[in-house]
């Protein structure tokens, strides 16, 4: 393939005879560099390098990968943003903590097993299943209300909703990790794409949540109004994603992407356009395993890990729960959870420009452990002075420390993401970016488990 492109260049064959694929790359511009590791040459890509692939008309890829990456994330920050509604079915119990580790769980065991065989599927059959499966979870909460609830919710019902809430889990271990790795394959700007749309589903739905909350009465009537406009909404954008993933699998730099990592056609036996429509990309050879991924990412793997432990034991059950404020009442909640996802959106935006970026691996790890100073400061708003818990500077100190606690975790995020698959040779980098995200949906387990311990 790459031969071919040196002929229409006006380059001969007889210049590459005896030439391996790496020097062949090198020459050609692709590769930034090569590594021996046990034993093979790799040719290191550069995650932020276009090659020569098509022109993205009008970004239209981009915008394709930013929508999947606001879809993958809506049914989970619809669970835990309407907190007044589930809070008021079930005062009881601790809403947002349930749901946090009941999506989890099956989350990271789904994309673990993925990551290890990927049963054979598709790029389009597993981000089809995925939304399908959030469709059906988003769709069940008016459903159990209007056939189960009634007059008086119930512990079956609240079993019936967690159970919900955990399927949908599982849809994201085969959605997002989907959407990460195909977005992997090409430059680091649609990784960046992604990223930035999963912080802007958290901040639309934020948005949505006030705007449904401040415009119908919050009676019991009108909150159960608002509640089923509002996972109407969320459902109807999962079947955009749908329609947006059948359309990027026709776009030119997607094929042409997906082509490239399909390796030497003669030998993989497929043309370009084949492996481009399949959605799939196709090696010529062996990859390498998990342990040789991991052992060249690992400031990259944890950093996401700690980053995210972190984010996770505070967001969303402490702000939802362990914070109150007498003038804002049960606004609190959702005003603290709509500033983070603003400040995470913002975070994970600033890298797509270069001033915004840090190319360290451990660099970033360290980034990544020096927050774990926010436990101090949440602590202070909690069992510190009065004057932080007072009013009106409580909820003034609170709101600051959680915007800036939403713009480091997206900015960690998008850095972490971005630059992990340029880490290894390019037929590795859905796997890697696969990886990454286990890691990251890791130390969202552990820190939705740590959520619990300010219970104590």
């Amino acid at each position: 393939e790459h031969l071919g492109e040196n002929l229409d260049e006006g380059e001969g064959l007889d210049d590459n005879i005896g030439k391996t694929y790496f020097e062949v790359e090198l020459e050609n511009g692709r590769g930034k560099g090569t590594e021996q590791q046990d034993g093979r040459s790799y040719v290191v890509h550069d995650g932020d390098d276009q090659g020569e692939g098509p022109r993205d008309e009008r970004n239209l890829c981009y915008l394709a990968y930013f929508s999947l990456g606001t879809g993958v994330l809506f049914p989970f920050n619809a669970f835990i943003t309407a907190v007044d509604y589930f809070q008021d079915l079930y005062p009881d119990q601790h809403v947002d903590r349930v749901f946090t580790v009941a999506y989890m769980f099956p989350n990271l065991v789904v994309l673990g097993l993925l990551l290890v065989n990927d049963l054979n599927l598709t790029y389009n059959k597993r981000i089809y299943s995925g939304f399908t499966l959030y469709l059906f979870c988003l769709f069940s909460v008016p459903l159990i209300d209007v056939a189960l609830i009634g007059e008086e919710s119930t512990g079956s019902t609240w079993n019936f909703t967690v159970a919900a809430v955990a399927i949908c889990g599982l849809a994201d271990g085969v959605a997002q990790g989907s959407v990460f790795g195909s977005a992997a394959v090409l430059p680091a700007r649609y990784t960046q794409a992604v990223v930035s749309g999963t912080s802007v589903s958290g901040v639309v739905i934020s948005v949505l949540r006030v705007l449904t909350k401040a415009l119908i009465s919050q009676d019991e009537a009108g909150l159960r109004r608002s509640t089923y406009l509002y996972f109407g909404v969320a459902g109807t954008f999962c079947v955009f994603c749908i329609f947006v993933q059948a359309a990027l699998s026709k776009l030119p730099v997607y094929r042409h992407f997906m082509g490239l990592n399909a390796g030497d056609e003669e030998k993989a036996g497929l043309t370009q356009s084949d492996a481009g429509a399949e959605g799939q990309p196709v090696v010529e050879e062996e990859g390498s395993s998990i342990r040789q991924i991991f052992s060249r990412t690992w400031p990259l793997g944890l950093g996401l890990f700690f980053s995210y432990a972190v984010t996770l034991s505070i967001f969303p059950g402490f702000l939802a729960e362990d914070v109150e404020s007498e003038t804002l009442g049960d606004w609190y909640a959702i005003v603290l959870i709509l500033g983070f996802n603003v400040m995470d959106f913002i975070g994970k935006s600033c890298p797509v420009y270069e001033r915004f970026r840090l190319h360290s691996a451990v660099g970033l790890f360290m980034v990544s452990i020096f927050r774990c100073a926010f436990y101090i400061l949440y602590i202070l708003a909690t069992f510190g002075p009065e004057f932080l818990k007072g009013e009106p500077l409580g909820p003034m100190y609170v709101s600051v420390i959680t915007a800036f606690l939403g713009f480091s975790n997206g900015w960690l995020t998008s850095n972490c993401l971005m630059k992990a698959p340029s880490l290894v040779n390019h037929r590795d980098a859905e796997k890697t970016e696969m990886l990454m995200v286990w890691f990251l949906l890791l130390g969202l387990m552990v820190g939705a488990l740590l959520g619990w311990l300010w219970l104590l």
